[in-house]
Parts: structure tokens; C-alpha cells; sequence
């Protein structure tokens, strides 16, 4: 378990990280294995996954939790939770395009592309796409 949860705090750090300096100054407060007690967000089943804690600091009462799904393919928890973490953050910027595309004026996307989790223009895949946690491809 402590490779999974190393594993979900390097993507959650690494989409921080690309964020940028117009995101919020977050920082990963905690990983830890979701229990039943711990309800997901509406609509979301999490039977097996992580809860990735994210905030300013330890004690942010508006620090937003996030989850990495252990019952699916690793592109595919890694593009959701990194999903996950930029809808957080354009909410709390008030709408900055987080990550900007290069060349446009949108966020890039959080997706799982011919099985690997990137960072993908949303109008044209061709036109810019890069892996989310660059050091673990």
C-alpha cells in the first residue's frame, strides 16, 4: 500500500506543480486509503482508492480532498485525479485557465491518451499534448 500512496502524492505534486503560479498555493497535506466512513463527492462510486488531501496547510478548513482510484487503469486514475485537482483550482481562481494551452487561451485536459495519462489540448490532441507526472512515464 505505501508504494500506491507514494505513487498518488507524486501525481497529485506533479499536477500542482503544473498548475502553475496563477493556481492556488496548495500543496499536498495528506494520502490515505478512503474509508467506507469518508463519503465520495455525489454522484461518484470510490469502492477502492485513495483520498489525497490538498490545502495551504495543515488545519486549511478549505483544504479540498480528491480521489485515486485503485480499481481502474493507472492512465486512467492518474487523468481523473488530476482532473479532479484542476476543477479545484479554476473554482478557487474564479476561472484561470489552469493548465494553460499553449498557443490558446483554454485549459488543457486531463486525459488518458493511447495508455498514458497527459495533459492534451481539448480541440485538437495533435495540436499540444504532454505526460501529467513526466518522471514516472
Amino acid at each position: 500500500m505505501s508504494a500506491e500512496i507514494d505513487y498518488a502524492r507524486d501525481v497529485a505534486e506533479a499536477v500542482l506543480d503544473r498548475l502553475g503560479d496563477r493556481a492556488p498555493p496548495w500543496r499536498v497535506l495528506a494520502v490515505e486509503r478512503h474509508r467506507e466512513s469518508q463519503a465520495p463527492p455525489p454522484g461518484l462510486a470510490v469502492p477502492d482508492s485513495l483520498v489525497v488531501t490538498i490545502g495551504r496547510d495543515e488545519g486549511d478548513e478549505a483544504a479540498v480532498r480528491v480521489y485515486f482510484s485503485l480499481d481502474v487503469p493507472r492512465e486512467q486514475a492518474v487523468a481523473v485525479t488530476a482532473a479532479q485537482i484542476q476543477d479545484h483550482a479554476i473554482e478557487e481562481t474564479g476561472g484561470a485557465p489552469l493548465p494553460l494551452c499553449p498557443g490558446h487561451r483554454h485549459p488543457m485536459s486531463a486525459r488518458a491518451v493511447d495508455g498514458l495519462a497527459g495533459w492534451v489540448c481539448p480541440q485538437d490532441v495533435a495540436h499540444h499534448r504532454e505526460p501529467i507526472v513526466p518522471h514516472l512515464v
